[in-house]
């Protein structure tokens, strides 16, 4: 028997006209609508055609009055649909106050906003409720926003805006519920072809789930997610369902996302079945299936996913700071491979890839991300996020945490201001600046070499080249110390380390504002002149050349600190290497490529991949983290002959001391400047430089990213 309805507000058309039986058709606000069951009319006599066409129309068919389909009947008419979804508990989800179940699905508390089978990455077309028991005045009711009436009011700009937004959802998996993983907030229907939001709200209630925003800066995230939170449950977008015992409901899981009022007490039952997307032509039509069977209960099981290959150990951070000094970059290369080409490494919450082929590919790929943000913020989860927003908001600008377009248009915007005739033009100063660091050496003998020489070098050429005052240089280094920090993770995240962050963040972002202010009034020979140039083509904001030049202050301090360390290091303690050095200055600037090679002061080079992906066998999924090991990189069998050997006269050195691809450091030629010229002097002048009599250089291994000295001292 086929269902048939009055003719209600011009309705009629709905369903097939079938005179034998009736069923009353009531529109619901602000879409869907409701069928109550006419006499002798039951479930079965809703053909898969109708219902298909319905939901195309309605969103959300809520059935009322008809005979409940107990036990095995539900899932069996559900199967007229489509393909069930098999969880790890079956086809059925039994949804029901339940303290025994650690999940909020559970408890009385309000269900946010979400759609279903996110965390399965095998999201299904329909969710089918049942509803067996609700009390009057239990409330819960069954909240449903439909995302394409939400974007309907979504400016263009907004929807651009929205394109580059990724977010990544974390949450304890729970029985078949959590795990992490990332999506783009826009999403397509695969019947209808709209656009759709797919997003899911934060959880706040038990087995909480974070949303990380990529794209956004991390001190907009709040007000992103409130505004959406506004724009999703506004009168004119969201559907609340209240129950009555015996209700089937239907809504469309590609258009909506669904979520759930409080309850006021337990007395209430639901059962709840997914039904996967069937088969439609391209007019959007329907197709039964091509034998004309019914898919059987057993339902449709999530495709199994090649496995994540996870390995465990001692900590690399607690590996570096208990290695012997002149063994660590072999020694951390090898424990790092030791345990594979690429795993998972469940301490740190990333995946490790020691083969340089593989490095490439991922830094070549668009699949990744460089903004890694929501990577930092996941390793300070008692820090108030609010107080490190000026900070977030200068690192979220910067080219190094930016990708395609934008990240193209920064870095040209920063070569602009560090172009090879302006840095040849600073040679010179390069030059007397040497002469004078070493100076304390030339006459006493001896020297703190960290502290005296590598520390003062790259933070006085950076000054130069920036424009900065004398008086003001202490301060600069300084605050950069901190920001590099708290960025390299070698502090303890609380909030006064925070505060600390943010006043630095402060100083260095409102100095360059009035160096801009200053130099588009008076324009110079450095790096922020050279900047406003780029600024006047590519539309550049202010606060993007300052967020340009505080990376180009604190990386190019701070990590060229550390390789000039790292490199000295290996001219006096490896026998013999700086005796050629003395007999051939010639040779420093290959050697120093080699050092790096060797040495490299970034141990680890990191994106965030965007969707799920395989890498040499491991399964990568969308919002993981890999670390790229610039030891084992540079000790690839397939790049170098005796690759564990310090060669300096390595003939066509590659390594990853300075990345590579699109983000291949911006500063590299100013670094290679700065080390031929000190160590070329050095071994010019100080044919007998050597550790000093009973010291011991000690490592500095400040963060599991960076490496360098803490001191050296030197006598001649």
């Amino acid at each position: 028997m086929i269902a048939t309805p009055h003719a209600v507000e011009g309705r009629s058309e709905d369903l097939p006209l079938d005179p034998q039986s009736a069923c009353h058709l009531v529109p619901l606000a602000p879409f869907g609508l409701r069928i109550e069951a006419g006499p002798g009319v039951q479930m079965g006599d809703f053909t898969p055609e109708m219902v298909h066409r319905l939901m195309q129309k309605h969103r959300v068919l809520a059935f009322r009055g008809f005979a409940p389909l107990l036990g095995d009947d539900f899932p069996l008419w559900c199967t007229r649909l489509g393909e069930l979804l098999d969880w790890e508990f079956g086809t059925v989800n039994t949804l029901k106050v339940d303290p025994e179940k650690k999940n909020y699905l559970y408890t009385q508390s309000k269900v946010p906003l979400h759609w279903d089978g996110a965390f399965l990455h095998t999201p299904p077309h329909y969710i089918v409720f049942h509803c067996d028991e609700a009390a009057p005045g239990v409330g819960g009711e069954t909240t449903f926003a439909d995302t394409t009436r939400v974007l309907a009011q979504v400016s263009a700009e907004d929807i651009a805006a929205w394109e580059e937004i990724n977010a990544t959802y974390l949450t304890e998996k729970i029985v078949h519920y959590g795990g992490d993983f990332m999506s783009c907030i826009l999403g397509e229907h695969p019947v209808t072809g709209e656009r759709t939001l797919r997003y899911a709200e934060p959880v706040e209630d038990l087995n909480p789930v974070k949303v990380f925003l990529h794209g956004l800066p991390v001190h907009e995230h709040r007000a992103f997610i409130e505004a959406m939170a506004a724009r999703l449950y506004q009168p004119d977008v969201m559907y609340a369902h209240a129950w009555q015992a015996g209700d089937i409901l239907i809504a469309d899981n590609h258009a909506l996302l669904h979520g759930r009022h409080a309850l006021n007490g337990p007395a209430r039952r639901i059962r709840r079945v997914n039904v996967m997307t069937a088969d439609y032509d391209a007019q959007g039509n329907w197709v039964p299936p091509a034998d004309g069977k019914v898919p059987g209960l057993e339902g449709y099981k999530a495709p199994e996913l090649p496995p994540k290959h996870v390995r465990s150990g001692q900590g690399f951070l607690d590996f570096k700071r208990k290695s012997d000094v002149s063994s660590f970059p072999n020694d951390f290369a090898h424990y790092i491979r030791s345990h594979g080409e690429i795993y998972h490494w469940p301490y740190g919450g990333f995946h490790v890839i020691t083969r340089a082929a593989d490095a490439r590919a991922i830094l070549a790929s668009n699949k990744f991300t460089a903004n890694r943000a929501t990577f930092f913020v996941a390793k300070m989860p008692d820090v108030d996020l609010d107080l490190i927003g000026d900070f977030f908001q200068v690192v979220s600008r910067m080219m190094v945490m930016s990708d395609g377009t934008v990240h193209r248009m920064r870095r040209k915007s920063g070569m602009f201001g560090i172009n090879k005739e302006l840095i040849d033009a600073f040679v010179p100063q390069v030059e007397r600046t040497v002469e004078r660091l070493l100076e304390p050496l030339r006459k006493t003998g001896r020297s703190e070499f960290v502290t005296d020489i590598a520390r003062v070098l790259p933070s006085t050429v950076l000054a130069d080249l920036f424009g900065i005052a004398e008086a003001d240089r202490e301060e600069f280094r300084r605050c950069a110390n901190i920001m590099t920090g708290f960025f390299g993770g070698s502090v303890d995240y609380t909030n006064d380390v925070a505060r600390e962050c943010n006043d630095a963040t402060l100083v260095i972002r409102e100095y360059f504002r009035k160096v801009l202010q200053d130099r588009k009034k008076q324009p110079r020979q450095d790096f922020l002149s050279g900047m406003l140039e780029a600024q006047r083509l590519y539309n550049l904001t202010d606060d993007e050349l300052i967020s340009q030049a505080a990376m180009m202050l604190v990386a190019g301090q701070v990590t060229t600190t550390d390789q000039i360390c790292n490199n000295l290091f290996l001219m006096l303690d490896r026998p013999g290497v700086f005796e050629r050095l003395v007999e051939n200055p010639a040779l420093v600037a290959n050697a120093q490529e080699e050092f790096k090679r060797f040495d490299p002061a970034v141990t680890f080079l990191f994106r965030v991949a965007r969707e799920r992906q395989i890498i040499n066998g491991q399964r990568i999924d969308a919002g993981d983290t890999v670390f790229m090991s610039g030891h084992c990189l540079n000790r690839d069998p397939e790049l170098y002959d005796d690759p564990d050997v310090l060669d300096i006269e390595r003939e066509n050195i590659r390594h990853f001391a300075y990345g590579q691809g699109a983000h291949y450091c911006i500063g590299a030629y100013l670094g290679r400047l700065q080390m031929t010229a000190l160590f070329t002097r050095m071994a010019t002048e100080f044919p007998t430089l050597r550790f000093a009599p009973g010291t011991r250089p000690l490592r500095d291994h400040y963060s599991l990213s960076f490496s360098g000295f803490l001191e050296m001292q030197l006598s001649v």
